[in-house]
């Protein structure tokens, strides 16, 4: 219910999707040097805690994904993804798998402002993330986390 008041009144909303986070990955030799070289020792213990977790669901993923932390570094730093503004409509069913989901008509139109004031859209238009430039977001994460340029 909160996304849908969100998403039916906010102006500027950008979406950055977990179909997208899950890209933001500190594989496990980002962490050891982070560990060696960063200045904040429990970033190790916290991303091994994650990457455990979702190597039991996943056991062929490649390491920790970010999501939150890649969602906050897009405030700074929106070039690292690449966007489309889309209408984007919250399913209002009470059960189900479709329950909350949020759904992004990627479908194209001729004149999507001329179409936004209707139902024809299926909801407000919003900027929605849809690809990682891992390599800018690798540079960011690694110059912060252990405070050196990396390029």
């Amino acid at each position: 219910m909160a996304a849908q008041v969100v998403l039916a009144h906010a102006n500027n909303v950008t979406i950055i999707p977990l179909n997208v986070t899950k890209y933001a990955i500190a594989t496990p030799q980002m962490v050891e040097y982070i560990d060696r070289m960063g200045s904040v020792s429990i970033v190790k213990v916290l991303l091994d805690y994650y990457y455990d977790f979702y190597k039991k669901r996943n056991p062929s993923i490649q390491g920790s994904p970010l999501h939150d932390v890649l969602t906050l570094m897009a405030v700074v730093k929106p070039d690292m993804m690449t966007y489309q503004y889309l209408p984007v409509h919250i399913i209002q069913a009470q059960t189900g798998i479709v329950r909350g989901q949020s759904i992004a008509d990627i479908r194209p139109y001729v004149n999507l402002e001329d179409m936004q004031d209707g139902e024809e859209v299926g909801g407000r238009v919003h900027r929605i993330a849809f690809n990682l430039d891992y390599q800018k977001f690798y540079i960011d994460f690694m110059s912060i986390m252990t405070g050196e340029r990396f390029s």
